[in-house]
């Protein structure tokens, strides 16, 4: 188990790949948090002393970031947090290593990338130890963006190879170095952690692995804009889409119209990979208990009802900008008690 540690999560970038934005690690997650908070969101914050968020003096002037409100992000997590702003710098080693100085850290440290999200329950007992993924568990990154470990099965050393796909395991953005001391008498002239970590070892430093799960890649607006978009709120409505229509003066009374398994069945998959569904209905408020045992029984999935909708034309009106781009809204209409929905959705 690795010692009470610091964690650092460094954002001093300029942020050149998320051009027409604020900086990537400001972005706002679908849960509201920024980026950054969420970037820390899976892995084992147990023995993790206190947090200091690293950012760029000048992204926080241009942008008229609130620091205090970001730090009051990760309070429930009960850690300690704070905050040093400097000037950009030319690399994550850079910002690591006038961080450790800034603050006078003598102890270990982890390092954490804000542009991604794993689960991971590291517990480090090394000198130095990586947090991985094997490619096998990714979809839709991009390799060449990775830095990767690679075994030697001859003499069972270990390298990280950095923009170069030497194995199926790639260092997923989070870093431990059992001393900041060592982090520092190591750095030399590297530009990536991965060039500390190998001075490292080529000095019989001691490296631990830990194998994480669920991994999501921000690198990139692109990848950013992938993510986001699986979390979509939908408004579904429920009699004619996701139950066949019923009603007070039909022939098939409200609370016996059969379920459109096909319609239910996407609409449950959406809920589990993140989406939040708000059910629509005409349906009186005061049926809402009898609205509620018709939907569990049919294992419909949802988040919330709006429930006294007019019997009319529905119209969804949102704004779009660089952070949600064209179209932030869409419209599907299916032909009622049809199981077509997939075809759209």
């Amino acid at each position: 188990m690795h010692k009470q540690s610091t964690l650092l999560l460094p954002v001093c970038g300029r942020s050149t790949r998320f051009n027409g934005t604020r900086p990537k690690w400001l972005l706002t997650h679908p849960n509201k948090n920024c980026m950054l908070r969420e970037a820390i969101r899976g892995i084992n914050t147990e023995n993790i002393k206190n947090i200091i968020i690293v950012a760029n003096k000048e992204h926080i002037d241009k942008y008229n970031v609130v620091m205090d409100v970001i730090v009051g992000q990760f309070s429930d997590i009960d850690i300690p947090t704070s905050y040093i702003l400097m000037d950009s710098t030319e690399s994550q080693v850079e910002t690591v290593s006038r961080s450790i100085e800034i603050a006078e850290l003598d102890g270990p440290i982890i390092i954490k990338d804000c542009d991604n999200q794993f689960v991971s329950n590291a517990n480090f007992s090394s000198d130095i130890g990586v947090c991985v993924i094997n490619l096998g568990q990714t979809t839709l990154i991009n390799p060449s963006n990775k830095s990767y470990v690679r075994f030697d099965p001859l003499t069972g050393h270990a390298k990280i190879t950095e923009k170069i796909v030497s194995s199926d395991i790639f260092c997923c953005g989070l870093y431990y170095f059992n001393s900041s001391c060592d982090f520092l008498r190591f750095k030399r002239d590297s530009l990536f952690i991965s060039d500390v970590i190998n001075n490292m070892l080529i000095n019989n430093k001691t490296m631990s692995i830990n194998h994480a799960s669920c991994y999501m890649d921000w690198g990139t607006l692109e990848d950013w804009f992938l993510y986001i978009s699986r979390m979509d709120t939908i408004y579904c409505d429920i009699d004619g889409v996701l139950i066949e229509n019923s009603g007070s003066y039909s022939g098939t009374p409200r609370g016996s119209g059969l379920p459109i398994l096909d319609n239910i069945g996407l609409i449950n998959d959406k809920y589990r990979s993140g989406a939040t569904i708000i059910l629509t209905t005409s349906r009186a408020t005061e049926n809402k208990n009898d609205t509620i045992k018709e939907l569990n029984s049919h294992g419909i999935m949802y988040h919330r009802i709006i429930f006294d909708l007019p019997h009319s034309h529905r119209t969804i009106i949102n704004d779009f900008a660089a952070t949600n781009p064209f179209p932030s809204c869409s419209a599907i209409n299916i032909q009622r008690n049809s199981n077509s929905l997939g075809d759209f959705l």
